[in-house]
């Protein structure tokens, strides 16, 4: 799985760039139809393996003084007490503390314990595949929006293969259909790696290509995720913080819905979370994020809305919503 960085957060936290990453300066961008546009960027983005970042962020918590423990806790293993929460794995350890803090990813079982489940409405899904480097031409990073559906594909080269997926809505997920849209898609983007001019949605069934889908699809590795996109009468009445506990990052639903990134969400929900807790005022905590991102979270999900009722590519900036006809 990867994870992708905005120049919005690597202008925050520069130090985001000393993790073994891509920095993305071009990016060719597709709509439905195929048309499609080549684009230098005045702000590079970075892309990371999930390994590589989530261990670079350990290893920076851990020479800051944080005891780093890897073990699996289940709903099971968490009590409140008089003082606080204890937590225990099972097999004989066990820590306590005043505040339990979830930061366990979108389907974050804490989150659904102390805030409640989320509905389908407010998840997205993305699934794809890990495949190799094409052997001829180069591997550019693409953005592609679907033809006929809510979501976009993209291509994002690492150093040894390219992450190739779709992120689409929960409700409008359908497996077996947009798993052979991404499957074309993968073949176009070879095929146009290979010479051919045809559309990227629509890859040319030349003789020599049924080698190359052979082998992908006997190389190609899958992975799948999900995503929040909170409904804003979700974003109105649900709450990532109460007495004695907080969510952060996706666990609380901090993702942008159009895009689904959530790594500037994540931190920045951090930073304010430590703040309130270190002045002694956890509980400002939802306020505070309320504050600081929650609006702009909820722009971007009427931006969301718009883009599954119009036609066309869409490209966002990060305080609105603007759409571009191609």
């Amino acid at each position: 799985m990867r994870r992708g960085v905005t120049a919005k957060a690597l202008k925050v936290w520069p130090h985001l760039l000393g993790a073994v990453g891509r920095t993305v300066a071009e990016l060719e961008m597709y709509s439905p139809s195929g048309k499609h546009l080549h684009m230098k960027l005045d702000e590079p983005f970075a892309i990371y393996s999930r390994v590589a970042f989530d261990s670079y962020l350990r290893e920076r918590a851990r020479i800051a003084g944080a005891q780093v423990e890897f073990t699996k806790i289940t709903l099971r293993g968490i009590k409140k007490t008089a003082n606080g929460w204890t937590l225990s794995d099972g097999n004989g350890g066990e820590w306590s503390g005043k505040m339990l803090v979830g930061a366990d990813g979108a389907n974050s079982a804490i989150a659904k314990k102390l805030a409640g489940p989320l509905q389908a409405s407010d998840m997205e899904v993305a699934f794809g595949y890990r495949a190799p480097l094409p052997e001829k031409g180069d591997a550019p990073t693409v953005i592609a929006f679907l033809p006929g559906w809510v979501g976009y594909a993209w291509a994002f080269p690492r150093l040894d293969h390219i992450s190739f997926g779709i992120a689409t809505t929960q409700d409008a997920f359908e497996h077996k259909a947009l798993d052979e849209l991404l499957w074309q898609f993968m073949f176009g983007y070879y095929g146009q790696r290979e010479g051919s001019r045809t559309n990227i949605w629509k890859p040319s069934q030349r003789p020599g290509d049924v080698s190359t889908r052979e082998k992908l699809r006997a190389t190609a590795e899958r992975y799948a995720a999900r995503i929040p996109g909170l409904a804003d009468q979700t974003w109105e009445n649900r709450r990532a913080c109460g007495e004695g506990w907080a969510l952060l990052g996706d666990a609380a639903g901090f993702a942008d819905p159009v895009t689904g990134e959530g790594i500037y969400y994540a931190l920045r929900s951090a930073e304010l979370f430590a703040d309130a807790f270190l002045e002694g005022r956890p509980e400002e905590y939802e306020q505070r994020w309320r504050r600081d991102f929650g609006g702009e979270l909820r722009r971007l999900h009427k931006c969301a809305v718009v883009s599954t009722e119009t036609s066309g590519a869409r490209l966002y900036g990060e305080n609105d919503c603007v759409r571009s006809r191609a």
